[in-house]
């Protein structure tokens, strides 16, 4: 689901030429959730990770899942652009809240509401080596493939 995403996040960027990473915990594969909602929640993150680094030389995204101890599985997506400036950190998910020039400013809230109507969380965090970490989680099926 993750890989799908990522692929059509892409070629919806074309041209520009974005290093996705994937960092997969083998125990962390399976989630109850609305695979079209959820996709649109990567795609949106990823899109807006491109969009923030589009002034680099070498844009990298990393996906990753974990798994987490209280029954559910997080996913996250990080960038190494410039991050979220503090003036607006605080509003990042409201409605009509936009760092860029042409934004409409609503698809970290769509994203927010979507995780959430899936009882997960999705929040925002500067990453230690740059740029932003967009965290959200996900009910686990509680079972591994092949059990």
């Amino acid at each position: 689901m993750i890989v799908e995403a990522g692929t059509l996040a892409l070629r919806s960027l074309a041209p520009l030429a974005v290093h996705l990473r994937f960092e997969f915990d083998d125990d962390a594969r399976r989630v109850l959730v609305n695979r079209v909602q959820i996709q649109q929640v990567i795609v949106n993150l990823i899109r807006n990770a491109c969009e923030a680094m589009a002034d680099q030389d070498s844009p990298q995204v990393t996906l990753a899942t974990k798994t987490l101890g209280d029954g559910m599985v997080e996913v996250s997506v990080a960038d190494i652009g410039p991050g979220v400036s503090a003036d607006i950190a605080g509003r990042l998910f409201e409605p009509f809240v936009s760092t860029k020039h042409d934004g409409m400013g609503m698809g970290l809230s769509i994203s927010r509401s979507i995780v959430e109507a899936h009882d997960g969380q999705l929040i925002a965090e500067p990453n230690p080596g740059g740029g932003t970490i967009f965290r959200f989680t996900l009910p686990s099926d509680g079972e591994l493939d092949g059990d």
